[in-house]
């Protein structure tokens, strides 16, 4: 299953602001989105709590990091 992901304006300045290294693990994570579409899983997503709909946001990095898109 290979969906279309797109980005916002706003997103495009967020990622341009990151470092190489964050925006290489981005881009391989939304990679990974774009292969396995809503079936992507941990450690690559998460729940987001506090949102009335079932949300989850990307996490291009795994551990502590505090980088996140949603």
């Amino acid at each position: 299953m290979n969906v279309e992901v797109l980005g916002t304006d706003e997103f495009q300045a967020w990622f341009l602001d990151l470092s190489v290294e964050e925006q290489a693990a981005v881009v391989n994570v939304v990679r990974k989105l774009e292969i396995a579409g809503v079936a992507l899983g941990r450690p690559h997503t998460g729940h987001l709590e506090g949102t009335k709909e079932p949300l989850r946001g990307l996490r291009p990095k795994q551990g502590r990091s505090p980088l996140r898109i949603v």
